[in-house]
């Protein structure tokens, strides 16, 4: 080995050798310090732009459905001229006036109020009905008159159970007829003024 290095005499060119090692490992040392981060602060800048033009998407595909959002707007306001969603700036406020609502038909009937009380809103597709359990009592035809008008009346009230007890005769009064107690869930679609 020792003749090889005599033959080609590299021995005179190891200063060269090690010059060109350390300036070699050097520029690496250089770009790695120096241009890494500056490389690195580029491909985070062209991730960032990337992500915020899949945000853009996005919103330009929301904004791109405006005109659909106010036409369905639109049809759920004419659709509450008629009356037909009970008006309510929160879903209590709804509630309270679908409660006061079925008081006033019961009283209309001529049948008694036992009891009313709110129920767990339900989702139907994209609706959102709200609902009461009323528990009235009166006689046969009167009850009768209640679950027709709350059937054709406006704002469009759903009856999803219906539960009728006649009462034992030794409780009954005695010239008010059969009396039936009745218990009704009944549902119906709420808007908010806020929604309008």
């Amino acid at each position: 080995m020792k003749e090889f290095f005599h033959k080609h005499n590299i021995s005179q060119w190891q200063p060269a050798i090690i010059f060109l090692s350390v300036n070699l490992a050097i520029i690496i040392f250089v770009v790695l310090l120096l241009l890494m981060p500056i490389f690195d602060f580029f491909n985070k800048r062209s991730e960032r732009i990337s992500e915020q033009l899949n945000i853009l998407t996005r919103y330009e595909s929301v904004a791109g459905q405006e005109n659909e959002v106010q036409a369905y707007s639109k049809k759920i306001a004419d659709n509450n001229i008629n009356g037909e969603l009970i008006p309510g700036a929160s879903e209590g406020i709804a509630n309270a006036n679908l409660q006061d609502r079925l008081k006033s038909l019961a009283e209309q009937s001529h049948i008694t109020v036992i009891s009313i009380q709110m129920l767990p809103k339900k989702n139907v597709g994209v609706i959102s009905m709200i609902g009461a359990r009323i528990e009235v009592s009166g006689n046969y035809e009167n009850t009768y008159q209640f679950c027709r008008i709350l059937e054709e009346t406006s704002p469009t009230l759903l009856i999803s159970a219906a539960d009728m007890i006649i009462v034992p005769l030794f409780q009954q009064q005695s010239n008010s007829g059969r009396p039936i107690n009745t218990r009704l869930d009944i549902f119906a679609g709420a808007i908010s003024r806020a929604a309008q």
